[in-house]
């Protein structure tokens, strides 16, 4: 593999203006050229450097020009040649080089452009910086980096928008992102965002105020469950084992709006604990397989006779089925 000169990437950079497959190809030779110096960095360790010094004199361009293919291009190669250097980004940093703070500036105003990209390198920003316990170097960008993975489940439950606001919770802690939320208007988005972050269980604490809003966010979704509340509850199950009427009124409420896999979510997770759920689950399991499994988790909490029964009415209807 021959490394490119410095005049081609200028020029190739120069291409991703282009619309259509020349500005596509182009930018797929520039991300090749930048891993190059990731796959043989004593040949060709400066590859990165100069594809990052080519592309992201466009980031401002792209920035005004949203939603274009400028702009999708110009981050998905930036990104891809800054992650090697993310050593020198950090210690730029840490030294208050103005560059550096502007590049990480742009990359979050363009992280909606190429959601995946940016929900890598973030991810791997805040990895590094918890690795030097200097997550409070880029505490705005991250808060800003979240509010846009927010308005991104706004518009539809991505998996790459999700990664984004995971990678952001890991730069900002679980907490401060939670205090984001509490802060936020009510959206489909938002409770989106609270189902990615939330943690495991709860700490016990009444007087923790972080802790009261999610307990709040928990009722208000187990009482009319739509997609959103459901991908909130579904991550819930640790939570709502600690709350025996809720986690009842929950799966009550996700079986009825037929939310089966938030049902089977949190059964995986409460067992037996969801015992009083298995009548409902038996009934209107026929056809609806992680129904089925759901009751089987739930009924190991029922005696053996009961527990036999509710397993004769699963098979009579499998069989039906």
């Amino acid at each position: 593999w021959v490394p490119p000169s410095r005049n081609w990437i200028q020029c190739a950079a120069g291409c991703l203006n282009v619309e259509g497959r020349l500005g596509d190809e182009a930018a797929d030779l520039l991300v090749e050229a930048a891993h190059a110096g990731v796959e043989w960095p004593d040949s060709h360790g400066h590859l990165p450097e100069v594809v990052c010094l080519a592309v992201a004199p466009l980031l401002p361009t792209a920035i005004g020009r949203p939603s274009s293919q400028l702009a999708s291009r110009a981050l998905r190669v930036t990104i891809e040649a800054l992650e090697p250097m993310l050593p020198a980004i950090v210690s730029a940093l840490m030294a208050g080089h103005a560059d550096a703070r502007n590049l990480l500036q742009a990359l979050v105003l363009l992280a909606e452009e190429d959601v995946r990209s940016a929900a890598r390198f973030f991810d791997r920003l805040a990895a590094y910086l918890s690795k030097l316990e200097a997550r409070q170097l880029v505490v705005v960008e991250f808060q800003e980096i979240f509010q846009r993975s927010v308005n991104a489940l706004q518009q539809e439950a991505a998996r790459d928008a999700t990664d984004l606001c995971i990678a952001a919770s890991r730069g900002l802690g679980i907490k401060g992102v939670v205090q984001i939320l509490c802060g936020m208007p009510e959206s489909s988005g938002r409770t989106r965002a609270l189902g990615a972050v939330l943690p495991r269980k709860p700490v016990g604490d009444s007087s923790c105020p972080v802790e009261g809003w999610i307990w709040s966010q928990l009722e208000r979704c187990s009482q009319s469950p739509g997609t959103p509340e459901a991908a909130l509850l579904r991550h819930a199950g640790h939570w709502l084992v600690c709350h025996s009427s809720l986690l009842s009124s929950s799966i009550t409420a996700l079986v009825q709006s037929r939310s089966d896999e938030a049902v089977y979510s949190i059964c995986v997770d409460v067992g037996e604990a969801a015992a009083s759920c298995v009548p409902l689950l038996v009934a209107a399991a026929l056809g609806r397989p992680l129904l089925s499994t759901a009751a089987v988790l739930a009924a190991q909490g029922l005696e053996a006779d009961e527990f036999a029964s509710a397993l004769d009415i699963l098979v009579g209807g499998c069989i039906l089925s």
